[in-house]
């Protein structure tokens, strides 16, 4: 049976406190650091490295989710909370890079 994702965070944070003794602000500047492996690993095309580096950024987000007092149902409720503010947004086209923003709000 598959650990729960509380228990996961709990250790991933246990783990990195014992050998790494991370801060936020440690782990946003290797979170940025695995990004860029992520995509030179997605330019590679090889499968195996990207789900490596995606599991190494994800890793670093349950920490730092871990550090803010997250727990899993809170993480799924937050984000299916956004997921439905995302979908009443409007949308811009994608930019020259391919990325999609919402429309900002008039104040």
């Amino acid at each position: 049976m598959a650990k729960s994702l509380d228990t996961l965070m709990q250790e991933i944070t246990e783990f990195t406190n014992s050998q790494f003794n991370q801060t936020k602000s440690s782990i946003l500047v290797k979170l940025k650091e695995e990004l860029s492996e992520l995509e030179v690993a997605k330019e590679s095309g090889k499968h195996s490295d990207e789900v490596n580096e995606f599991i190494d950024c994800f890793h670093l987000m349950l920490d730092y989710g871990s550090r803010l007092e997250l727990n899993s149902n809170t993480l799924i409720n937050l984000t299916d909370s956004k997921l439905e503010i995302n979908k009443e947004r409007d949308w811009n086209p994608p930019n020259e890079d391919g990325v999609i923003k919402h429309v900002e709000e008039e104040n």
